[in-house]
């Protein structure tokens, strides 16, 4: 949407659900949101292109952010694990599963900007 205006500025074509959350790059005009299906879709907000898709999780995406660095995106779902993926050839690069004390879904990411993945 045009902030301006208010007229819409351009529709994103994407997943086959219902999305759980958006996100900026914080260093760059990309969107990445998160589904109901499963997947993570990540945007240029300019174009409208589709520059990935983040597919591995069992269940739906419930928050997701990109690194401060803006290398790696980072996905949590309601299958209790946070994966780290690599944007550019849309394969995850780590998985976090399987501790003891969370077996939940996870609802909230935050990346630090000191310690950088």
């Amino acid at each position: 949407w045009n902030a301006a205006t208010g007229a819409l500025e351009r529709s994103l074509e994407g997943p086959s659900s219902e999305v759980e959350y958006i996100c900026w790059h914080g260093r760059g005009n990309v969107i990445m949101a998160g589904s109901e299906d499963a997947t993570c879709w990540i945007w240029d907000a300019s174009s409208g292109n589709c520059l990935s898709v983040l597919a591995g999780h069992e269940a739906p995406l419930t928050c997701g952010a990109f690194t401060p660095n803006g290398k790696r995106a980072v996905t949590g779902s309601l299958d209790g694990t946070v994966r780290i993926w690599d944007p550019k050839t849309s394969s995850c690069v780590h998985t976090f599963s399987g501790h003891d004390w969370h077996e939940a879904g996870v609802v909230s990411i935050t990346c630090s900007q000191s310690s950088p993945l």
